[in-house]
């Protein structure tokens, strides 16, 4: 850890220097292409509240997560997290790299404690540089730009990724189309053709928060994450967002990228998947309210 005024930066010797200039030009909107000084918003990439995209150590991209809370309670505390959540954070996602979740590298992390405010923690990965989100492919008509067998083999590869984290024991807390990554084809012009450690399979999860780690996921837990996948797809994208052919690609990569139990583990999930999607029944239901709710909400006049 290195202090730096109000901050508390926790970061490697290579990354530090480059951690400071970000915090020492901190604000709390960054103007967009300010990205020799600060940072910029990002797009494309998942996460509550801000996120946004900077330059590291070695003009190596970041993407900059300031750490809040979701859910009823968003709003305590200014509804961000402080140091001790950056850390667990940070911890999680070592663990995960370790054992070879296919996921983001962790740069740096930053905490600054307000004493009449509230607290502000930063969490910096590096980029991956080229890459979509799984949102982004599925609301393209033509999966950004892939032919059809392009965006089968985008989906197989992003099914694989979330195999491979479930074999490594990762359950992850909040897994939804936004926090997939994949790599378009060569021929797309935001596919940078760069020498990269990061490249793995071509996928990758992100965004892990206060995921559980342990021994290799049951089923039923792991139908619950492809469940909650399938849940965001049709929340940010309509009904129906997944085609049956896409939803064919994701669980061949998925059922056929695993290390060992292929077959018995296909026996397994299948009907926990089945069992569970009532579940999705009952959050549409609570999105059309919400939807109906603020429809009928007055709009403020313009004075």
């Amino acid at each position: 850890m290195a202090p730096e005024g109000p901050w508390t930066i926790v970061a490697r010797r290579n990354e530090l220097a480059g951690a400071r200039r970000l915090v020492r030009s901190w604000r709390e909107s960054f103007p967009p292409g300010a990205e020799g000084e600060g940072a910029r918003p990002a797009h494309g990439v998942a996460g509550r509240g801000k996120i946004l995209a900077a330059t590291g150590a070695g003009g190596r991209a970041l993407v900059i997560k300031i750490l809040r809370r979701g859910g009823l309670f968003s709003g305590v505390g200014g509804g961000r997290y402080g140091h001790s959540r950056l850390l667990l954070e940070m911890s999680i996602l070592e663990e995960a790299k370790r054992r070879g979740v296919p996921t983001a590298e962790m740069a740096w992390g930053a905490s600054r404690k307000e004493p009449l405010g509230a607290p502000i923690a930063l969490l910096a990965t590096r980029r991956v540089e080229g890459s979509l989100s799984l949102a982004e492919v599925l609301a393209s008509a033509q999966g950004a730009g892939a032919s059809g067998s392009e965006r089968y083999d985008l989906l197989r590869r992003s099914g694989a990724a979330v195999r491979r984290m479930h074999d490594r024991g990762l359950d992850h807390s909040d897994l939804n189309i936004g926090n997939i990554l994949v790599r378009p084809p060569r021929g797309d012009s935001r596919a940078r053709a760069l020498p990269d450690p990061l490249e793995g399979a071509g996928a990758w999860v992100i965004d892990l928060g206060v995921s559980k780690l342990g021994a290799s996921l049951p089923p039923g837990r792991r139908a619950g994450n492809l469940v909650r996948l399938l849940r965001s797809a049709e929340k940010h994208l309509g009904a129906d967002p997944m085609r049956s052919r896409d939803a064919a690609a994701f669980l061949h990569g998925y059922l056929g990228g695993g290390e060992k139990g292929g077959r018995a583990l296909r026996r397994a999930m299948l009907p926990a998947i089945r069992r569970r999607l009532p579940t999705i029944a009952l959050h549409r239901l609570g999105w059309t309210l919400t939807r109906s709710a603020s429809t009928r909400r007055p709009q403020s006049r313009p004075r």
